[in-house]
């Protein structure tokens, strides 16, 4: 029997047509990266983002192991538990200047 993946309003072809500059990869994918096939599935979501000129984030990051496998398939941004646990917005600001990622002095050099 014949699979046709994608095909209809499913079509991955639709993608290029919305106006979105990042793409986010769910935490179930990256839940399963460290074990034997999860790089397998994630490289090719980065590198569909990449080709279609998206930033791409992971979301679901909760150690450092993974965060290293996803900087190395070039995965723009990471989001998670291990990044940032639940603050409440009162809170983000100290966060941020306390934050071991340096993130208040990446902010005030953004424009």
């Amino acid at each position: 029997m014949l699979y046709h993946f994608c095909t209809g309003f499913s079509s991955l072809s639709h993608l290029k047509h919305l106006p979105v500059r990042e793409s986010k990869i769910d935490k179930s994918f990256i839940a399963g990266m460290l074990g034997r096939e999860g790089v397998s599935l994630v490289r090719p979501i980065v590198d569909l983002g990449h080709t279609m000129g998206l930033k791409v984030v992971a979301e679901g990051v909760e150690d450092q192991g993974t965060l290293n496998s996803l900087l190395a398939l070039g995965c723009d941004s990471a989001q998670g538990f291990y990044v940032c646990p639940p603050v409440l917005a009162a809170d983000l600001t100290t966060w941020m200047q306390q934050s071991a990622w340096g993130l208040a002095e990446r902010n005030a050099a953004d424009p």
